[in-house]
């Protein structure tokens, strides 16, 4: 696997780690439940019931998760910085969210999105506890462009907590021109139908430009 394949998957999994977002960016705007990344040409929209957070309740909540690798929790915790990011606030763990990330990278188009996934799961067997596939990557459209999916079950671990949280997550690989977005979706393995049509509600109204 080269180099660049590496970078990409590495920087997958700072999406990967956390259930978070941070600030809204200066050219970019979120307004009610809609948020546009007008530089690159994205936007995406919310259920009234799931909040954009701050960058501060981001960082905090990205810190409180353990991760088996403790050279990846490092990256992490350092250079984990999504666009845009959604929660559905509630008690029970793990709390539902949706994020984006941005990889820019030269090489992008030429770039198998299935292949960086593949790669993708194969770091999640040293990186997360009880780590599975779900669903193998695979080609799909995301507003009528190239992309792949994948699906992993892994078991969450909070710091100061004794309890297990089986958390299920959901990766997007979308290559744009010089770049790539990097969308992860987290919920409960058990997750009620409502917050999964809410998940799925929200991928398909990411329209790219």
């Amino acid at each position: 696997m080269d180099r660049t394949i590496r970078t990409i998957i590495v920087l997958a999994f700072l999406t990967l780690a956390g259930c978070n977002k941070q600030d809204l960016g200066n050219n970019d705007k979120g307004t009610n439940n809609l948020y546009e990344a007008q530089l690159l040409g994205l936007s995406i929209n919310k259920p009234a019931s799931w909040d954009f957070i701050t960058s501060e309740e981001s960082k905090a909540m990205l810190s409180s998760t353990k991760l088996e690798d403790k050279d990846m929790e490092d990256l992490v915790s350092v250079f984990y910085k999504p666009i845009v990011a959604i929660v559905k606030e509630r008690w029970q763990l793990p709390i539902p969210s949706v994020s984006i990330t941005v990889n820019p990278d030269e090489d992008s188009p030429n770039i198998s999105p299935v292949e960086v996934l593949q790669g993708l799961s194969k770091m999640g067997y040293s990186s997360f506890k009880d780590y599975s596939i779900i669903n193998k990557p695979e080609e799909i459209e995301i507003d009528g462009h190239k992309a792949a999916y994948m699906k992993a079950h892994y078991t969450s671990e909070i710091w100061g907590d004794t309890k297990l949280y089986p958390t299920s997550y959901e990766t997007w690989i979308v290559p744009r021109q010089g770049y790539f977005f990097m969308i992860g979706a987290v919920s409960s393995q058990s997750e009620d139908q409502t917050t999964r049509s809410e998940i799925v509600s929200i991928i398909k109204s990411i329209k790219l430009k």
